[in-house]
């Protein structure tokens, strides 16, 4: 069936025997000593950098926690940006790992679960793709490679430096293997639909995003497969289609129709691309053989790291190296009268193609030659897909692919003679180490101290700040300076927070982000002191720049006033980062008084009265 027999594809039993045991173990072997610079349940050190996306996402683990406990719905939240609040599913908050974490967060806090996830992630992602290649009734070797050429990829490696959401990916390696049983009715087509429909759905409150990826390419997927098979092939997939239809959309519909009516229509959602500059995101041809800063030390960090080509970006995923390139050509060559060979291989240039966003770039120039993206950025919900995160699919493709070639290479040695044999082995064995190689990455994964003061986990805060009262941060939190998120998951979720980074609904479902509220001047003063551009210049298209900075005056004082009362603000806290941290404090002081000190200047506070 499309090239293979039944028994190819079949969902064979294999037994947790040692080679398997020893397999799957150094795989998370592996993930742990990339990220043993973070250390095992340390709440001290965090991945890549505090603040950004790091800390967005151990807020996103906290709140499910705090909303079982506390009885609340862990799909919204008004803990952030007061007096509103934020839609997660609109966000990137992997909802289902948070509350299959709850137990790890209430006993060790957020930002150990978040470290234990990033080192769980790449093992699992491995492991998932090494028992589909078992079950397709792959070698051992050829298995192994297969889920280490997926789950310690360029992707993997790049995207592992802070976004979770993306490195846990152990379930669309299972979703086209049930897609593939479905297709050849290979097994009890209703239960396999079932079984793909719950996945989807599991996968949905992990990444929305990769699922409306992975539907397109399966759609994309089932068309070339119509192509490309025959009149009876088309006949039984269109049968095994037909049975998984109903128990398909009843198992996602049941258990998804919800969380998608809140992703969608739900409070604070957004509908269409959250973000204008994801058509910008692009790759490059090049990057498929050139390794980047990832991957090997070259040259100066300092010069390479806005290169174009080398350059630091998390999306930076794209590196496949010369060997398997050449490898994936010769296997497409090899097997070319096989049906599943060319539906791979013209996934391979979708899916690749997609990747490198509107238009085609070599070397660092832009032919601006349009690819598949430059259309599909049109389509409702495919527009908010950030172009090279479509590398997943071409990984994969390539990781199976790889496995399947070498396993059939092994299989014909049986037909050579001994010295035959030996030559292709250690052929065969130089040509797996090579590629393996190009993966090693130039470093482990980067900790840093989470920079909480002891203050926040003493008797005096406990004080000072009352469970679900109102804190202003400064630095007022937005997506460059987000500290305060941190604390906030840190101390689970005590207080709620003005500001924050988030993906912010208006009324009409477009993306508003963490807006300004009013009165200005305290926006102003804490955002233009965040950036260090206080001197009288207007930036009109950064949040919180429009105004000048307010003078030291009455009206000033007022304002600061007016701000606390609207929005029930109880305690102002400021910590020592930003730009022009003594600007702000003078205006608070102006308006508040003296400040407690704590912790050596670590944090100061004002503690706010009841406004009339």
């Amino acid at each position: 069936m499309l090239g293979f027999s039944k028994s190819f594809l079949a969902g064979q039993r294999h037994q947790f025997n040692g080679p398997t045991v020893l397999i799957v173990s150094s795989y998370f072997l592996y993930s742990f000593v990339l990220y043993s610079k973070i250390g095992f349940l340390n709440r001290d050190l965090i991945a890549n950098q505090v603040t950004g996306d790091t800390v967005q996402q151990v807020w996103f683990l906290a709140w499910p926690t705090h909303a079982l406990r506390a009885g609340l719905n862990p799909l919204w939240s008004s803990s952030l940006d007061v007096p509103f609040g934020i839609n997660l599913l609109s966000n990137t908050s992997m909802p289902l790992l948070g509350i299959l974490c709850a137990p790890v967060t209430w006993l060790f806090g957020a930002i150990a679960t978040y470290g234990l996830l990033l080192q769980l992630a790449l093992g699992a992602s491995a492991t998932s793709a090494y028992f589909v290649a078992r079950k397709l009734t792959m070698s051992q070797l050829s298995a192994f490679v297969v889920g280490l050429l997926y789950g310690f990829s360029s992707f993997f490696l790049a995207q592992g430096h802070a976004h979770l959401f993306l490195t846990f990916a152990p379930i669309p390696p299972i979703v086209f293997w049930l897609l593939w049983r479905i297709v050849i009715q290979d097994g009890p087509v209703r239960k396999l639909a079932v079984s793909l429909g719950f996945l989807l759905v599991a996968d949905f409150l992990i990444s929305a995003e990769r699922v409306v990826m992975m539907l397109f390419v399966a759609f994309i997927a089932l068309v070339v497969a119509a192509l490309f098979a025959s009149s009876d092939q088309r006949r039984v997939a269109i049968v095994g289609l037909r049975q998984a239809f109903l128990p398909l959309v009843a198992t996602a519909g049941i258990l998804g129709v919800g969380p998608v009516l809140i992703s969608l229509f739900g409070p604070w959602s957004v509908r269409g691309n959250p973000h204008h500059w994801t058509t910008l995101h692009h790759g490059d041809l090049m990057e498929f053989v050139q390794p980047n800063i990832w991957f090997r030390p070259i040259g100066n960090w300092h010069s390479t790291l806005h290169d174009q080509l080398l350059g630091a970006s998390l999306e930076r995923g794209f590196y496949v190296g010369i060997p398997l390139l050449l490898g994936v050509v010769y296997g497409a060559w090899r097997y070319r009268s096989l049906v599943v060979t060319r539906i791979a291989t013209v996934l391979f240039l979708v899916t690749g193609t997609l990747s490198l966003g509107s238009s085609f770039w070599i070397n660092g120039h832009n032919t601006k030659i349009p690819t598949p993206f430059a259309w599909v950025a049109h389509v409702p919900l495919l527009s908010a897909v950030v172009p090279p995160r479509y590398m997943l699919f071409v990984i994969l493709i390539v990781a199976f692919g790889a496995g399947a070639l070498l396993d059939a290479t092994v299989r014909n040695w049986g037909r050579l003679t001994g010295t035959q044999r030996n030559v292709r082995r250690v052929g065969a064995g130089l040509f797996v180490l090579l590629q393996l190689w190009c993966f090693v990455p130039a470093s482990r994964f980067a900790a840093h101290p989470v920079q909480i003061s002891p203050w926040y986990h003493s008797d005096e805060f406990r004080t000072v700040v009352k469970p679900g009262s109102n804190v202003l941060f400064f630095p007022y939190p937005n997506p460059f300076f987000n500290h305060a998120m941190l604390i906030q998951a840190d101390t689970e979720m005590r207080f709620d927070i003005t500001g924050g980074q988030a993906i912010i609904g208006d009324g009409h479902g477009h993306n508003q982000g963490i807006t300004m509220i009013e009165p200005w001047q305290v926006s102003t003063v804490f955002l233009r002191a965040t950036w260090g551009v206080t001197a009288d210049t207007s930036v009109s298209d950064l949040p919180g720049m429009s105004h000048l900075m307010p003078p030291h005056s009455e009206a000033t004082v007022a304002a600061f006033h007016d701000y606390v009362r609207r929005y029930q603000i109880t305690t102002i806290i400021a910590t020592p980062f930003g730009m022009e941290y003594p600007q702000a404090v003078r205006y608070l002081i102006d308006a508040f008084g003296e400040p407690q000190v704590r912790d050596a200047g670590q944090v100061r506070f004002w503690k706010i009265a009841p406004q009339p």
